[in-house]
């Protein structure tokens, strides 16, 4: 008995010297392998710290984020159906008017529906061709969010909806025009505050559907108006650090917005100076650049993850927490690893000339489903 004990205690002795060793001989390669990295992207000037991402702030009467009742909207808490904020609570309601419905696929260039394609039945009006309003209306009607009685026109009841965030939009598009830069001051996208990116989306639906509202009551300048606002708030995202959450949802605001600027010029409505403004807007489009740093961004926060105690998630954020058993020469090449993957899908594009390359697209799907496969 006391045999199998020495001989027992000698192999666990052994195990432990060649698992402390293992750990040894990995941490080495790991931080060799890391410095190298490092040394390869400080020398091609890649970004390696947050405050690569920091940008000079801008005076207050500036910033749309100080505009009163913006940051307190749009910073609020995920999940923003249980915020306190009376125009948070104001907006649940309205979030309807965003559905309208339509599909881009069904329609021509020009905004007419394809061939072989029925519109609403009833929905074909002057002012609303391809029926927009109508199953708008179809859809609050279905929530019980028009209680009264229906007018001819959809976009009455549309508007009439609307009413409880009426001082919540007319907010956002002051803002817009009196404000027309944005600063954040850079941050990791765990840190508060935070931008909800849902609101924001919701927020700039509402304002899409007012606005096709509008412009079928003729009332083309506060279209334009709310349309601008859209715009306001898709610029504001790229304030801060450009998480690829955030650039997306930017995009998709963007994109709100681009429904009811292309409405206008669908029906000529627009006044020669409004065109301007929406060459500008077109001019300062930026998407794949955003797209780049974003993904540079990606990297800072990445490394910024692994560095972190295996046990400790950073910033309270329990969904970042690392395992115990990653220890430091693992983490390091993670890094590494991690780094190279980011290298090729920054190699998929060209961000100065906003091309796509789709054969490296392919490669990276390809690459992704064998990473979701490994440990």
């Amino acid at each position: 008995m006391l045999k199998f004990l020495r001989r027992s205690l000698l192999a666990l002795a052994i195990a432990a010297t060649l698992f402390v060793a293992f750990v040894v001989v990995e941490n080495w390669r790991g931080d060799r392998a890391w410095a190298a990295e490092e040394r390869a992207l400080r020398a091609r000037g890649e970004p390696l710290d947050i405050a690569a991402f920091a940008t000079p702030p801008i005076p207050d009467e500036r910033n749309f984020f100080k505009a009163p009742g913006i940051a307190d909207l749009l910073f609020a808490k995920f999940g923003f159906q249980k915020n306190n904020n009376p125009w948070v609570t104001a907006i649940l309601p309205a979030l309807r008017v965003a559905m309208m419905g339509t599909n881009a696929n069904n329609y021509d260039a020009d905004g007419r529906l394809r061939a072989g394609i029925k519109p609403e039945v009833g929905s074909i009006t002057p002012n609303d061709p391809r029926g927009d309003l109508h199953l708008a209306r179809k859809n609050l009607l279905r929530a019980k969010l028009i209680t009264g009685p229906l007018s001819d026109e959809p976009a009455q009841d549309i508007l009439a909806a609307i009413q409880p965030v009426q001082t919540l939009l007319d907010a956002v598009g002051q803002a817009a025009r009196e404000r027309p830069d944005a600063w954040l001051p850079a941050r990791l996208p765990t840190e508060q505050p935070s931008i909800d990116p849902s609101l924001l989306l919701n927020l700039a639906g509402v304002l899409a559907g007012r606005a096709k509202a509008e412009l079928a009551l003729g009332r083309t300048d506060d279209a334009f108006t709310d349309a601008a606002a859209i715009l306001a708030l898709a610029n504001a995202t790229r304030a801060g650090t450009p998480s690829l959450l955030i650039v997306l949802v930017g995009e998709a605001v963007r994109g709100a917005a681009a429904d009811v600027l292309k409405e206008g010029c669908r029906r000529r409505l627009w006044t020669d100076s409004q065109l301007a403004m929406i060459e500008n807007s077109l001019a300062d489009l930026q998407s794949f650049i955003q797209l780049r740093k974003s993904f540079l961004f990606g990297r800072v926060w990445m490394t910024g993850l692994l560095d972190s105690a295996p046990r400790e998630p950073m910033h309270g954020d329990t969904n970042d927490t690392l395992p115990h058993w990653l220890f430091h020469g693992w983490r390091q090449q993670n890094k590494v690893s991690g780094s190279h993957a980011l290298e090729d899908e920054l190699a998929s594009f060209d961000a100065t000339t906003g091309r796509m390359f789709s054969d490296r697209l392919q490669n990276l799907k390809q690459a992704a489903n064998a990473i979701e496969k490994a440990r």
